[in-house]
């Protein structure tokens, strides 16, 4: 099998342990969990090293919060609203190779228990940035190392992230087309915001 989009039908009372599923073939976990909102089961062991879709697994998964720290993610390309209202998220992923990833829009958005490190992310393929932190009330990590300079789309990254207020001066945001609202809403200072999208 090499596609798990929406297997679970969005059955909001499921909550079974699957952590012994061989999902090695899985190229696409698209909204695999979406609005599975009592799913709450260890699926630290799960090889997803094939998968370039993550988009939406977990999306409205508001009990979910599981350690994933040791999954493969390196082929992954769309990481869509991955954690996009997973409200009690809250577990290290700092050590996840992002490289392959292109889409960031929503990652974390209205994540809201979100604060762990992402400072040793390499997002520096990443195309769209939108939203990624949007309403993630909680996060207020240092990603000022990020390499964005391919980034186009900027638009509501913060917008909403109450508790963000870190260094931003040293993104290269040259090729930025589109920041509206970058920070509407935030704590981000002026001082913190790249120039270009004060």
């Amino acid at each position: 099998m090499t596609d798990f989009s929406g297997i679970f039908d969005y059955d909001l009372t499921f909550n079974q342990d699957i952590s012994r599923w061989d999902v090695s073939n899985g190229i696409s976990f698209r909204l695999m969990f979406y609005k599975l909102s009592s799913f709450n089961q260890d699926i630290s062991r799960w090889d997803v090293s094939n998968s370039t879709n993550f988009e939406g697994t977990f999306q409205e998964a508001s009990s979910f919060n599981q350690d994933i720290s040791r999954w493969n993610v390196s082929k992954g390309r769309n990481f869509r609203g991955m954690f996009r209202l997973a409200s009690r998220f809250n577990q290290p992923l700092n050590e996840w190779d992002v490289s392959s990833g292109t889409n960031f829009d929503l990652m974390f958005s209205f994540a809201s228990s979100f604060n762990h490190p992402l400072n040793k992310w390499d997002v520096s393929n990443g195309l769209n940035f939108s939203e990624m932190f949007n309403g993630a009330d909680a996060f207020n990590q240092y990603i000022n190392e990020w390499n964005v300079a391919k980034g186009i789309n900027f638009t509501f990254m913060f917008k909403d992230a109450t508790s963000f207020d870190q260094p931003l001066n040293d993104w290269n945001v040259t090729n930025a087309e589109m920041w509206g609202d970058f920070r509407l809403n935030s704590n981000l200072s002026d001082a913190n915001t790249p120039e270009k999208f004060r």
